[in-house]
C-alpha cells in the first residue's frame, strides 16, 4: 500500500480510531465539555445505587416482620394468661388455649409468607431497574458509535463522488461502501430491536433471563456495528489513489 493510502486511510478512520480491541468495542464517552449535556451516570454506579436501596428495603421489612412477630406474641401470652385467669375448668382453658396457639401460629405464618412476597417483589423490581439502567446506557454507547461510522460514510460517499467527477475509477469503493452503509442500518435496526425488547421487559415485569436476553441482544448490536467498521475500512482501502489524468495532484489528496 502506497504512503498517500495508508495517510489517506488513517485520515478517515481517525474518529473510528479506539472503538475496538481484541476482545469487542470499546465506545468513547460522549462530549462533557461547555454547552453539552453531561452522560448519564455509569450503569456500575446505578446498578450499586439500586442494590443498596434494595438492601436498606429489605432491612426495613424484616425489622417490621420481627417487631409485629414480637406485638403477636405479646398479644398471645396476655390472652392466655386471660384465658387461665377466666376459665372454670382445666379442660376448658386447654381448648381454649389450643385454639389460641393455632391463631398465633398462624398469624406469625401469615405475616412471614407476606414478608417474602413483598422482598421478593423488591427484588423483581430492583432487577429490572439494574436492567434498564445496563441497557439504556449500552443504547447511548451504540447510538454514538453508529453516529460516528455513518459521518465516515458520508465523507467517502463525497470522495467517491470528487473522484468521480475527476474521472476516477470508484465501482470497487462504491460496492464497498454500499455493503457499509447496509451493515450500518443493520446495527441501527438492532438498536430498535433493542429498545423494543428493554421496553417489553419493563412493561411485562417479568425477570425471568432479563439480563440474559439484554446482553444477548446487545451482544448482536455490538457485533453489527463492527460489521460495519469492518466494512467501512475496506471501502477507504478500495478508493482509487492514482493521480487523475487532468487533476492537479492525487485523486485521494484530502478529506474535503
Amino acid at each position: 500500500m502506497s504512503k498517500n493510502k495508508k495517510i489517506i486511510i488513517s485520515s478517515f478512520l481517525a474518529l473510528g480510531a479506539g472503538m475496538f480491541l481484541s476482545q469487542g468495542i470499546v465506545f468513547a464517552e460522549e462530549n462533557t465539555g461547555v454547552g453539552t449535556t453531561p452522560p448519564p451516570p455509569k450503569p456500575g454506579q446505578i446498578i450499586k445505587n439500586i442494590r443498596g436501596d434494595l438492601r436498606d428495603d429489605v432491612k426495613t421489612i424484616r425489622a417490621s416482620t420481627t417487631n409485629t412477630a414480637k406485638d403477636i406474641r405479646t398479644d398471645f401470652r396476655g390472652d392466655i394468661k386471660d384465658i387461665r385467669q377466666g376459665s372454670t375448668t382445666g379442660s376448658t382453658t386447654k381448648n381454649i388455649t389450643r385454639d389460641r396457639i393455632k391463631e398465633r401460629n398462624e398469624e406469625i405464618k401469615n405475616l412471614r409468607t407476606d414478608t417474602r412476597e413483598t422482598i421478593k417483589e423488591k427484588r423483581d423490581k430492583a432487577k429490572l431497574e439494574m436492567a434498564g439502567a445496563y441497557a439504556d446506557r449500552m443504547i447511548v454507547r451504540f447510538n454514538a458509535a453508529i453516529d460516528r461510522i455513518q459521518k465516515l460514510i458520508d465523507r467517502v460517499n463525497s470522495r467517491i463522488a470528487k473522484i468521480d467527477a475527476a474521472g476516477g475509477n470508484t465501482a470497487d469503493a462504491k460496492t464497498k461502501i454500499a455493503t457499509a452503509q447496509t451493515e450500518l442500518n443493520t446495527a441501527k435496526q438492532s438498536v430498535i430491536d433493542l429498545k423494543t425488547l428493554i421496553d417489553s421487559i419493563k412493561a411485562s415485569g417479568t425477570t425471568t433471563k432479563a439480563f440474559e436476553d439484554i446482553r444477548d441482544a446487545s451482544q448482536e448490536v455490538k457485533d453489527d456495528i463492527k460489521a460495519a467498521h469492518d466494512a467501512l475500512r475496506k471501502a477507504i482501502e478500495a478508493l482509487p489513489h492514482e493521480k487523475i489524468p487532468g487533476s492537479t495532484g492525487s485523486s485521494t489528496s484530502g478529506t474535503n
